[in-house]
């Protein structure tokens, strides 16, 4: 039987996972485990090295085990932030603010110049609880493609 996992929990170890690091669910137990990927690299290729530690023992299980027993967890780079931040201007009732913002979501640099348009219009705190719910979709709709319980 499959354990439920927190989907806050879930989505932190998304977020907060550094480039060059997998992150897998251990379906049965609900763990997440923060493998780095050149260790990830040397358990598929089985060569332990003298470093071989806790991390490379959790990465050759991952390596071993069915597909079904690990499961990747996505990048926080999938989400698709953009489609976010037009969302969230979208749903603005003021339309001078809309207006302000629609500006700042083409080009690059868009992301910085949304934040700090964000920020000026005093908007931040709505902001961040927006994303917060998009990103929170995106884990929800993640676990249900992947049949993974999952509480919140």
């Amino acid at each position: 039987m499959e354990q439920s996992v927190n989907l806050s929990s879930l989505l932190e170890a998304v977020r907060n996972a550094p480039d060059g690091v997998t992150m897998f669910l251990h379906r049965k137990t609900g763990e997440v485990l923060r493998i780095s990927d050149d260790v990830l690299r040397r358990a598929q290729l089985q060569a332990p090295d003298a470093r071989d530690d806790e991390e490379f023992r959790a990465a050759a299980d991952v390596v071993a085990a069915t597909e079904d027993d690990y499961l990747p967890l996505p990048n926080r780079l999938e989400v698709d932030e953009s489609a976010l931040m037009e969302a969230f201007v979208r749903e603005l009732s003021n339309p001078m603010m809309r207006t302000m913002l629609e500006r700042e979501l083409t080009g690059t640099g868009r992301f910085r110049r949304f934040q700090d348009r964000v920020v000026e219009l005093g908007l931040q705190e709505d902001w961040n609880a927006y994303r917060l719910d998009g990103y929170l979709e995106f884990m929800r709709q993640w676990c249900r493609a992947r049949s993974v319980p999952y509480s919140e």
